[in-house]
């Protein structure tokens, strides 16, 4: 009988060391995985920083962007309306006569009743009454 107790000990000291190894085996794969899953991690961590950082710069440029409409469309050194500022009104003032939805504008109204005529001064008379009849 004392033979059979020495066998279940050697067996139990096999299965132990077995599971010692398999337990130490599991532990470095799990490492492994963890040492990967951290780069892939770092990885994200790096792109979403680099992605921040391009949108902070978007909000910034887009920010600017009404001040650089305002900048273009005014002299630099007198700070009045320049060129492109007149004739985009003027297009606004055209469309805003032709929509037929508004009286004419004035701007249209000076185009038309100042234009050159054969008659003259005398025959831009009867084009402004007309004008301002409405018909």
């Amino acid at each position: 009988m004392s033979h059979r107790p020495e066998q279940l000990k050697a067996r139990l000291r096999d299965q132990l060391s077995e599971f010692q190894h398999l337990i130490e085996s599991r532990r470095l794969e799990d490492a492994e995985r963890l040492n990967e899953l951290a780069g892939k991690l770092t990885q994200l961590r790096d792109r979403f920083l680099s992605m921040r950082t391009t949108f902070v710069q978007l909000q910034k440029q887009t920010s600017m962007i009404p001040q650089l409409e305002k900048q273009a469309l005014l002299d630099g050194l007198t700070e009045l309306p320049n060129r492109r500022a007149y004739e985009q009104k003027l297009k606004e003032e055209w469309a805003r006569s032709l929509s037929g939805n508004v009286p004419e504008s004035p701007l249209a109204w000076q185009r038309w009743a100042l234009a050159p005529t054969k008659g003259g001064r005398d025959a831009r008379a009867p084009r402004i009454r007309r004008f301002g009849s409405g018909s």
